[in-house]
């Protein structure tokens, strides 16, 4: 095997990524330009193009791993992650967070509506920008051959483990995730994120722990009905989420009521 074979999937997917970012950026300051910071407009697209970025990215993680195994997943999206952190200019592309924001009065239902539906669209429009960047690449990158014809065939879910070690594997994965992020620094972030999807992806399957990117990738795949897949994608992960979030807010509660009785006394 030549050196250009070895490394013709990552060069194309290397390539993949960096017209998704580029193409974000320049949408980005598109945004800035045309539009206040404050206004609502902004946010939604700002909101959108970071879905849209993070989705892409998504699909096309699996041509690394495929060709290149966990490792590199692990490597790759961790990079992706920083540089969507850096770049993203504040979007969430998960509702996981203004979910929780709502939930204690800190954001408004209107804004929340407002987020929910730009990812909804985001992630609508990820999938069409993923398969003709797929479609239009065919010539000058064959690995993309196969994930283009897979998308025009009916997809499964496959699952490592039973069923409803899945459905508890996405309460537990998002309560874990809202536990660790608020003690470790931000730059560690990406990596934690990527630890716990190779961890899944080798031994769960196709797990989510983001409603979003679950519906983009597994929304109409067979193997569960719809509602068992909005309980598992999108109900599961929340109760994990806010779970987390609950006992989180509780104990941070606590020192500031002890520090007031020591003053007081």
């Amino acid at each position: 095997m030549s050196v250009l074979t070895l490394y013709e999937s990552f060069i194309s997917a290397f390539l993949y990524y960096c017209v998704i970012f580029l193409t974000s950026e320049l949408s980005r300051r598109a945004v800035d330009r045309a539009f206040a910071k404050s206004s609502t407009i902004h946010v939604f697209f700002i909101e959108l193009i970071g879905t849209v970025t993070i989705c892409t990215c998504v699909f096309e993680n699996g041509v690394i791993i495929v060709n290149y195994g966990i490792g590199a997943f692990f490597i790759v999206s961790t990079v992706l992650g920083f540089l969507f952190g850096t770049l993203g200019r504040g979007a969430y592309g998960n509702p996981m967070a203004p979910l929780e924001q709502y939930f204690y009065g800190e954001m408004k239902g209107s804004r929340l509506t407002l987020l929910v539906l730009a990812q909804i669209v985001g992630g609508i429009m990820s999938w069409r920008i993923t398969t003709e960047l797929w479609r239009y690449s065919l010539p000058y990158a064959p690995s993309h051959e196969m994930f283009y014809n897979n998308s025009l065939q009916a997809c499964h879910l496959t699952y490592h483990q039973p069923h409803l070690y899945m459905i508890a594997f996405e309460i537990c994965g998002t309560f874990v995730m809202r536990t660790v992020f608020p003690r470790i620094a931000a730059w560690a972030i990406p990596a934690f994120i990527s630890a716990i999807f190779s961890f899944a992806i080798s031994y769960m399957g196709d797990a989510g722990l983001d409603p979003i990117v679950s519906s983009t990738l597994f929304f109409g795949c067979h193997g569960v009905s719809q509602q068992i897949f909005m309980f598992q994608y999108w109900i599961c992960p929340i109760i994990g989420w806010l779970s987390a979030a609950y006992i989180d807010r509780s104990f941070a509660k606590k020192p500031t009521k002890k520090a007031k009785k020591q003053k007081q006394n």
